[in-house]
């Protein structure tokens, strides 16, 4: 299953996807979030020159989202990514659009606790210092936006943990197609 996701995926896309945006084959490692454009990724693999060190999409996005085991990153690939693996080794590809499809509940609970994430590194990563204006296209959008919908995404998730919430769902449901917009938007922004 492993080989099967390596080949499947391309390490850059997957970083790409995850949030990393590129410049001259080079970016800011997503993993440490580092000032330096010391971050490569090819198809097959990773490097960091500063502290992550190297190594497959797999390791990549285990060290991410700080999975301890490999087959916990598998499993969110799988997820993000709709590759059809199961954990019993049977391909059970979904033919319904990632787009159109709803997530249940665990799978909505797994999507705003990323975001809880997301939202709470935006908030250090783009609050603006004394010398930068909150309209600086880039900063200012993303820090805004952490801190207009922090407080949304915490309450979905703690209600989701009590009780079946179905706003939560189509909460969860609207960031993740805002996830694939915005990756596309920091692509471009960097062009």
């Amino acid at each position: 299953m492993f080989e099967k996701a390596r080949d499947m995926l391309d390490c850059r896309e997957v970083a790409k996807y995850y949030g990393a945006v590129f410049r001259r084959n080079r970016a800011k490692c997503p993993i440490h979030s580092g000032n330096g454009w010391n971050f490569e990724a090819k198809k097959r693999g990773f490097t960091c020159y500063s502290q992550c060190g190297s190594g497959d999409v797999i390791k990549f996005v285990q060290l991410l989202f700080g999975y301890g085991k490999p087959l916990d990153a598998l499993k969110q690939l799988n997820r993000d990514f709709r590759l059809g693996l199961s954990l019993d080794g049977r391909s059970k590809r979904e033919f319904v659009p990632s787009a159109l499809k709803l997530p249940d509940e665990r799978e909505a609970g797994e999507i705003l606790a990323e975001w809880i994430i997301r939202l709470y590194k935006w908030k250090e990563r783009y609050a603006p210092t004394g010398s930068e204006i909150l309209d600086n296209e880039h900063t200012g959008a993303y820090y805004r936006f952490a801190c207009d919908n922090l407080e949304i995404v915490l309450y979905r998730y703690e209600t989701l943990c009590t009780e079946s919430d179905p706003e939560a769902i189509q909460l969860a449901h609207r960031l993740n197609q805002f996830r694939r917009t915005i990756n596309e938007e920091r692509l471009n922004a960097y062009l």
